[in-house]
């Protein structure tokens, strides 16, 4: 298994084959074609040359053999992997997405959210509904 990094060089997963499993060994997201499939969220974004981006092309994690940009930044030592649950049976899928470039810049989505096992907070000031109305865009 192959540790996953934040853009704050946390463990925040691990990829083993097409599967992506949160630190405590739990599936939550696999690859198919380089795209990352959350599930419960469909497309989520893609996964290139080490990088997981969003569906805008920022960078959300990588792993160690990442190459291109943005800068990595120095990673914590990853732990000793955790076992693995048995697999999810594989969601129906449709059609990706248009895919785009990939940015030099970090998404300001967190890791959680990206792989939907977590729901975006709204900023402070910012009402419920507009973090709601830009959830929904990134799951369209």
């Amino acid at each position: 298994m192959e540790p996953v990094f934040d853009r704050t060089g946390q463990l925040v997963a691990w990829l083993r084959g097409d599967y992506l499993l949160d630190p405590q060994g739990h599936h939550v997201a696999f690859l198919r074609n380089n795209w990352v499939i959350s599930y419960p969220r469909a497309y989520v974004g893609r996964y290139n040359r080490g990088w997981f981006r969003d569906l805008r092309g920022a960078a959300v994690g990588f792993i160690h053999a990442a190459r291109g940009t943005p800068p990595l930044p120095a990673t914590e030592p990853a732990p000793t992997p955790p076992r693995p649950e048995p697999a999810h049976t594989l969601p129906l899928i449709g059609l990706p997405p248009i895919a785009l470039r990939p940015m030099p810049v970090w998404s300001r989505v967190a890791w959680d959210v990206f792989v939907g096992v977590a729901v975006e907070e709204a900023a402070p000031g910012e009402p419920a509904a507009a973090a709601a109305s830009a959830a929904g865009e990134r799951r369209a």
